[in-house]
């Protein structure tokens, strides 16, 4: 049973990150360090969430001999140094963090020391470096995906329970102590990827249905927060899992990668949810999943790592969508799955962690010059 379910946590799992609007307390924009400090322990499968005043912080995921964690560290990027703060309640992989309106970062989910997935939430106080136990969720879940809301609510979409994969929604606001189950998915998911559109509404593609040990793929699907319901999308030219949802400053969705008919896929979909039209975009030079995406200052994509049929990967490769072409943007020091990428508020890449990572090695990626750093050397 063990060897299945760790089987299962290498092949199906994805980290959703979640770009939030912050407001920064430095005042102006200081210079940042230029090398990463390694971090204390060396995991992957957590979760990276960026403070108020531009910190960042890593909570819980797998560690070595895959325990599951709950230790928690912020990085500072003025310093480059790593601080190693309170310990969560439990221990949590594949959950997911969110930044709260007042600050407050709210965990919900994952997978316990036992690798079975959680009810329990809980809520991290930067003022004071504690961490409060918050309400159980309606639903016991992992690899689920946590979006904030403009009232500041957090909504929770699908993910995995104990025995297959979930269509439950739910609403979690701390702030006005409300919890609300919200109406289901239309298809279930589990190693989806969702992500807020311009307009308020939640675009959700892909994953994979598990039941009785049978997996099917699925398709995308929108939810409108202010009527609570959900309706299909347009058929895509395939359906993917373990890949990446990008939102474009044209307000378009970039979908990338993930495992499609058996293996990594290198290709791409662009989402218009205007026209509700998916267009093919550009292969990607290497197929990948469980990679990254994250969007550059300038507009471009940046791809970060991930795995493929000849193992976890070091490239990372940039998109432009006014050129529509894929360019190589140098390689890691170390190759890297299910990590987390930040964007820091001078545009730079923060890396941390990564199957192949538990060194606690980080690395950034600077825009501007096309290199990178890591708390060893810098390689181009």
């Amino acid at each position: 049973m063990r060897r299945a379910i760790i089987f299962s946590i290498l092949v199906f799992s994805i980290m959703a990150i979640v770009n939030c609007s912050v407001t920064s307390k430095f005042g102006g924009s200081p210079e940042l360090a230029i090398e990463p400090g390694k971090i204390n322990e060396g995991r992957s499968w957590h979760t990276a969430t960026k403070l108020l005043d531009e910190r960042i912080l890593i909570s819980g995921g797998f560690g070595k001999r895959f325990k599951v964690l709950k230790s928690v560290e912020i990085y500072d990027p003025v310093s480059g140094e790593w601080e190693v703060v309170a310990d969560m309640n439990f221990p949590r992989a594949e959950h997911s963090a969110v930044l709260l309106q007042d600050g407050r970062i709210l965990v919900t989910g994952g997978r316990d020391e036992n690798y079975a997935p959680t009810f329990s939430s809980e809520i991290f106080d930067p003022e004071t470096g504690l961490w409060e136990i918050y309400e159980d969720m309606a639903r016991q879940r992992h690899k689920h995906i946590s979006l904030v809301q403009d009232d500041g609510s957090v909504i929770l979409v699908a993910g995995s329970g104990p025995s297959r994969s979930l269509s439950d929604v739910e609403l979690i606001d701390p702030i006005n102590d409300r919890l609300e189950v919200l109406s289901s998915t239309l298809e279930e998911h589990s190693d989806h990827a969702a992500i807020s559109l311009k307009d308020g509404r939640i675009f959700v593609s892909g994953g994979v249905r598990i039941l009785d040990e049978v997996v099917t793929s699925v398709g995308a699907e929108i939810y409108d927060v202010k009527t609570d319901t959900w309706v299909k999308t347009s058929m895509q030219s395939r359906r993917t899992s373990a890949h990446t949802l990008t939102l474009l400053q044209d307000g378009r969705v970039i979908q990338i990668g993930g495992f499609s008919g058996g293996s990594s896929d290198n290709r791409v979909e662009v989402y218009d949810s205007e026209t509700d039209e998916w267009l093919e975009g550009p292969v990607m030079i290497n197929a990948r999943m469980l990679h990254t995406a994250s969007l550059l200052n300038d507009g471009r994509v940046i791809v970060i790592g991930g795995t493929s049929r000849s193992g976890n990967m070091s490239d990372s490769e940039i998109y432009d969508p006014e050129t529509r072409m894929w360019m190589t943007s140098g390689k890691m020091l170390e190759p890297r799955t299910s990590h987390t990428a930040t964007t820091l508020q001078d545009g730079k890449i923060l890396v941390v962690g990564g199957t192949n990572t538990y060194s606690g090695i980080c690395e950034i990626y600077d825009p501007e010059n096309g290199s990178w750093t890591s708390s060893v050397l810098s390689t181009d």
